[in-house]
């Protein structure tokens, strides 16, 4: 195949022509964190989250004679969702980009597919898929400065928002929703631990369908250690469990890449894990300049951040844990096997 030639009108014409397509790419490439919590579009710079309830109480009948009527309020829990805008200036040569895409083409196509050329888009949305790689731990481990060029100081992640509530007070132990756990996870220990972890859920936490945010080396030893417990009993078909024993399948796992290195767990329904994005105005722009011969610059505006919709301990119980040593023996044993991941419940009443 020869050249290829693309000018720089045709990447400015396809950043206009497919932007929606574009800014939408590093949102989908959190998809396999983001499956497990809920995405909330049109968020710019700030939205109100949270939940409701009243203080009406139903009584005995004739007790109304007796006392005057409630007056309902209507008490709103409100959080501040926050996202902030990021931005991405990638130059590159459009030329050799093709040629790389053409040679990936070619060794995956036979016949008649190795005709079709790669376009401009895919140029556009290969380099916006990689800038997004590391957006899946910024979502836990990123810490919000504006005077930083580092890719973790765009927004705080949830990890970062947890510490804040620790050193705030609003979670806590004695608000019943933060466990520690002082011992190293082992594969030995890791059954005892879980229904440590289940039985200081709340109540009405373990009524909904709920995740267990947790890193992957958890989720191996569980079901490393659920295949040895459960080895004899004539029921167990299968060693990949993807709801944790003993919550009426309402606690499913949910390993996140971007949980490698964090010292929480987090237990949750899917409603409480916010990720704000903007996805809908003009304020998310694509565009491609030339500044230099031979070489163009992609620019691209989006927002993003997170924020747990309530810390109440009916919704959410943080579980700060050891994870060195139990990360390396889960990393260093070759007969680990990868869980698969479990679909989420329905959302509980909610304020957006």
């Amino acid at each position: 195949m020869g050249q290829v030639n693309y000018t720089e009108e045709d990447f400015q014409k396809a950043a206009v022509t497919f932007k929606n397509d574009l800014v939408a790419i590093p949102v989908l490439s959190l998809s396999d964190t983001t499956k497990f919590m809920t995405v909330v579009t049109g968020v710019r710079y700030e939205e109100l989250t949270g939940t409701k309830s009243t203080n009406a109480k139903f009584r005995p009948s004739g007790a109304s004679k007796k006392k005057k009527a409630d007056q309902v309020d209507l008490n709103l829990i409100l959080r501040k969702l926050k996202t902030h805008k990021g931005e991405l200036t990638a130059e590159f040569d459009p030329n050799t980009a093709i040629q790389l895409l053409i040679g990936h083409k070619a060794s995956q196509a036979s016949g008649d597919e190795l005709k079709e050329v790669p376009s401009a888009k895919e140029v556009l949305g290969l380099i916006a898929k990689d800038a997004a790689e590391d957006r899946v731990y910024v979502i836990w481990f990123g810490e919000r400065d504006p005077d930083s060029d580092d890719p973790f100081a765009l927004f705080d992640g949830f990890d970062t928002i947890t510490l804040q509530g620790i050193e705030d007070g609003e979670i806590s132990e004695e608000k019943g929703n933060l466990l520690v756990i002082d011992e190293t996870i082992t594969t030995e220990n890791v059954m005892q631990i879980t229904e440590r972890i289940v039985d200081n859920m709340s109540q009405k936490l373990r009524k909904q369908n709920c995740f267990l945010y947790c890193p992957q080396w958890f989720a191996d030893m569980y079901n490393r250690a659920y295949k040895k417990e459960s080895a004899g009993i004539s029921y167990n078909e299968q060693y990949e469990q993807t709801y944790i024993e003993g919550t009426n399948r309402k606690l499913t796992l949910a390993p996140c890449e971007g949980k490698d290195g964090s010292e929480f767990f987090h237990i949750a329904p899917k409603s409480v894990m916010r990720v704000g994005c903007d996805q809908e105005s003009d304020l998310e722009n694509v565009k491609v300049k030339e500044y230099d011969p031979r070489m163009l610059t992609f620019l691209m505006d989006l927002f993003l951040g997170v924020q747990f919709q309530t810390v109440d301990p009916s919704m959410l119980l943080v579980v700060r844990h050891s994870t060195r040593v139990a990360k390396k023996e889960a990393d260093e044993d070759p007969s680990v096997e990868k869980p698969e991941e479990g679909n989420g419940g329905e959302d509980p009443e909610e304020v957006q």
